[in-house]
């Protein structure tokens, strides 16, 4: 009988819900995009607007809305949520099955605290997209490979540098539109939670995995009841050569709100 079994049902099940919950949050922003464009609706005013109140609540908001719905290309403006889709899951689940300890705690200070950094340096526009997020998990994933310097923190940073290295350049003002602010936001939050949580195990150890982990007893046993045979001491004949002299050697330790495209997030 497969006493694993149990444990290994629930490892499967955690999997799942890691990469379910990205796909439902993907699916919800999708929903909000489609309803955006189709019924000619301008969601871009629940962005991050900075340094004003009413662009307060886009600290909230801002990662749900997703290009500008008053073009008249259908296509360009879904864009925008397209090209967040793939690393918004592809990241989350990366967060939530290797760092579930803390996946929530850390998503909600990427998505607050990237939002209340454009809202204090941003340009006044609106910021919208959920690449403040993206950016922050690929950020703390990395940077906890960095900190943590352990086998399966740096090779979740390798995949992070593998598929989204380009991702720095989203860190430079090069590309008219696009709200490099949060980019940099996002970042800048990922990192802190990296340093934050770098003592936090990325994941938790199962009884069949330290099991598989323990030494084997050796299978020559000592015989507590065996005392060696006692020998007599050999003491070595005196001599007065130069070379049988003790050296010894010492030291001393030293001291020693205007109607402006938003820029997408």
């Amino acid at each position: 009988m497969n006493n694993n079994l149990p444990s290994e049902n629930l490892e499967k099940n955690r999997l799942k819900q890691s990469l379910l919950w990205p796909v439902y949050f993907v699916a919800f922003l999708w929903i909000i995009k489609l309803f955006e464009v189709f019924s000619g609706i301008d969601l871009g005013g629940l962005g991050v607007y900075p340094r004003s109140l009413r662009g307060i609540l886009g600290i909230f908001t801002a990662p749900f809305i997703h290009g500008d719905a008053r073009g008249n290309d259908i296509l360009g403006n879904f864009s925008h949520i397209i090209s967040n889709t793939m690393p918004l899951v592809v990241l989350g689940f990366l967060v939530l099955y290797s760092y579930r300890q803390i996946a929530a705690k850390v998503i909600a200070i990427i998505w607050v605290g990237s939002g209340l950094l454009v809202w204090v340096g941003g340009r006044a526009s609106y910021h919208i997209g959920a690449s403040m997020l993206i950016y922050g998990m690929a950020f703390f994933v990395f940077f906890s490979g960095v900190f943590r310097k352990d086998v399966k923190a740096i090779a979740l940073a390798s995949i992070v540098v593998l598929f989204y290295g380009s991702m720095v350049w989203g860190l430079l003002p090069i590309q008219p539109g696009v709200s490099w602010e949060g980019h940099i936001a996002g970042a800048i939050t990922g990192i802190v939670c990296a340093y934050v949580y770098r003592h936090v195990n990325p994941r938790p150890r199962y009884q069949w995995e330290l099991e598989e982990e323990e030494p084997q007893p050796d299978i020559i046993q000592e015989d507590p009841f065996w005392v060696p045979k006692q020998h007599p001491t050999i003491h070595p004949p005196q001599s007065n050569s130069i070379l049988d002299w003790e050296v010894k050697y010492h030291y001393v330790e030293g001291k020693k709100p205007n109607d402006q495209q938003p820029p997408d997030a």
